[in-house]
């Protein structure tokens, strides 16, 4: 099974901000159409490009999770607005 990559940034306005990133395969390809959730509950899908934003997270530590067939979720640390 192959692993997912996910590039992610963090963007912090006053008390809530949005995670945005990339899904990749190992090889580079972008995933489209990967499913990204955010604190279990904030689901968005990567578009085209492999791109996604999850917008009013609040500030402190996040969880990330992404799934897409034939593939295995590598997950990173948790993610701190």
């Amino acid at each position: 099974m192959k692993s997912a990559v996910l590039l992610a940034s963090v963007a912090l306005l006053a008390r809530a901000g949005s995670i945005s990133g990339s899904v990749i395969d190992p090889a580079g390809a972008s995933i489209a159409g990967a499913k990204v959730v955010v604190n279990g509950s904030e689901e968005v899908k990567t578009d085209s490009s492999g791109h996604f934003v999850v917008s009013g997270v609040a500030a402190g530590l996040n969880s990330v999770e992404v799934s897409f067939p034939g593939f295995q979720w590598v997950p990173p640390p948790m993610l701190c607005l």
